[in-house]
């Protein structure tokens, strides 16, 4: 099921991804994984959903250049941001409805 919704989120993030630079996102994308990773356990639902978005963007922008093989890692990631997120909502979760 979250292949399934990783793939939709993708298809659309594909057509309404954002122009930022490699490098910019790269080192934004760096900076909110560590955030996640240091954050409380109320805001680690919506750290993760933020980083998953702007992965799926990154994945649908290597795809687009035709880095296929550099796009499929990204989406692996984002698979483990998502069982992240999975394992993150019985916990207490202050922004899980925004997430």
């Amino acid at each position: 099921m979250s292949t399934a919704i990783v793939i939709a989120i993708l298809s659309l993030t594909c057509t309404y991804a954002s122009a930022l630079a490699e490098g910019d996102s790269a080192t934004a994308l760096a900076a909110l994984h560590v955030k996640a990773d240091q954050a409380p356990p109320r805001d680690i639902c919506f750290l993760y959903a933020e980083l998953v978005s702007q992965m799926t963007d990154l994945a649908g922008k290597q795809f687009h250049s035709g880095e296929s093989g550099q796009a499929s890692q990204t989406i692996q990631l984002v698979q483990q941001y998502a069982e992240k997120i999975h394992a993150g909502v019985t916990a207490d979760s202050k922004k899980l409805r925004d997430a």
